[in-house]
């Protein structure tokens, strides 16, 4: 999908992409600047990926949500508010929630932020799964569990918030699904929530997949549909080595049923698992999501779409190109597996997470990310030598995969 007219002059407009510590985030900011736009980025690090990038015109440093979401809407507020219009794209789901929370805090001019009852649903864990069922998918078998009712089912399951943020007090903290196997994974679990109740799944054995595009008036735009070869972690993890292929037309259509029922628009990514012959749906990301430079590559700038929409631009539709390969630079080497079974290269092309040619240097940055993810690793083995948890039960932050 290219566009048809060039963007705005930079000095009445500006595209502001948060989540900068994350791949999905540099690659939103790598193709709007390829795109003619100079977007800013908000990272919570000096060492960011979009720190040591060259795409960005400015990258504005602010706290991340999980210290203070207040402090976070303010600093993205005041990156605001000597523009006319300011394109705010969040680059996680704690960012989105932060920004709709204290919406409050950001001027007029800040656009791109959904309605507050709309991310309730859009979030919602039991709302995706009874919409989905409503339009064709199926979802894995669910319940809700406590303190009380975690035996109930049998091990190993999947335990999940009922929303991805959790909010305490100022402080918003984005938890992903793990897969349990003893109650003691399990109750720890829930007690790190701070929650009474979490969403209880069964374990789907299936291939992840995913259609991702931009929601706008109904239909979804530039759609782009992904089969992940491998995930990290596993088993509820995101991709580390993903494929394009042609977009389903009845998963297309689907999906646009789901997202017009969650009234949402915008960037989005809907996944699910193919047992072989059902298609589960387990979550979807209202947001840029890791792999999005796969979508790039594959000719689907979505942050570009969605700024182009949104300021009242004009856009050329272009179908998605199958087989395009994708590594994440990171993940990739520490999900193990068939290795030596990984395509090289896609009939289309392939791309990185985080590696490129032309801007090369947010490489870097994923060092320095290694090196505190290899101290992690070492604390979450050191945590569950005494519990054989299917991955590690404690949960983890988000990844924006």
């Amino acid at each position: 999908m290219s566009s048809t007219s060039a963007p705005p002059d930079g000095g009445s407009v500006r595209v502001l992409v948060t989540g900068g510590d994350f791949p999905g985030a540099l690659a939103a900011v790598r193709s709007l600047r390829h795109a003619g736009f100079a977007p800013w980025a908000v990272a919570s690090r000096p060492s960011s990926y979009v720190s040591y990038s060259r795409a960005p015109a400015k990258v504005v440093l602010a706290p991340n949500v999980s210290r203070s979401a207040p402090e976070f809407v303010d600093i993205v507020a005041r990156a605001c508010s000597d523009v006319d219009t300011a394109v705010v794209i969040p680059g996680t789901e704690a960012d989105l929630v932060a920004l709709v929370e204290w919406r409050h805090l950001l001027p007029e001019s800040a656009i791109g932020i959904p309605a507050t009852e709309t991310l309730q649903r859009v979030t919602d864990k039991s709302e995706l799964a009874e919409c989905a069922v409503s339009v064709g998918f199926s979802t894995p078998p669910t319940k809700m569990i406590n303190r009380a009712t975690l035996e109930a089912w049998n091990f190993p399951y999947v335990v999940k918030p009922l929303r991805s943020v959790v909010r305490q007090g100022e402080r918003l903290s984005a938890i992903s699904a793990a897969a349990v196997a003893t109650p003691s994974a399990a109750l720890r679990f829930l007690d790190s929530l701070g929650t009474r109740d979490a969403v209880a799944q069964s374990l789907i054995r299936g291939r992840l997949h995913s259609l991702a595009g931009v929601m706008w008036n109904g239909r979804l735009l530039a759609p782009v549909q992904q089969v992940a070869l491998s995930v990290f972690p596993r088993p509820c993890g995101g991709s580390a080595v993903a494929r394009t292929v042609l977009v389903d037309p009845s998963i297309h259509e689907r999906t646009e049923q789901l997202l017009r029922k969650l009234n949402w628009e915008g960037i989005v990514q809907l996944q699910w698992l193919d047992d072989g012959s059902e298609l589960y749906v387990i979550d979807v990301n209202p947001r840029i999501y890791g792999s999005l430079a796969l979508a790039n590559a594959a000719g689907a700038p979505l942050a570009v779409i969605w700024t182009r929409l949104l300021l009242g631009l004009e856009i050329e539709e272009t179908a998605s190109k199958a087989d395009v390969v994708y590594r994440n630079f990171e993940t990739s080497l520490r999900s193990g597996g068939r290795v030596a079974a990984w395509p090289l290269k896609g009939r289309n092309g392939t791309t990185n997470s985080v590696f490129s040619l032309s801007d090369p240097a947010p490489v870097l940055a994923t060092v320095l990310r290694g090196a505190r993810k290899v101290r992690r690793d070492v604390r979450a083995i050191v945590r569950r030598t005494d519990d054989a948890s299917v991955v590690d039960p404690s949960p983890r932050t988000e990844s924006a995969d």
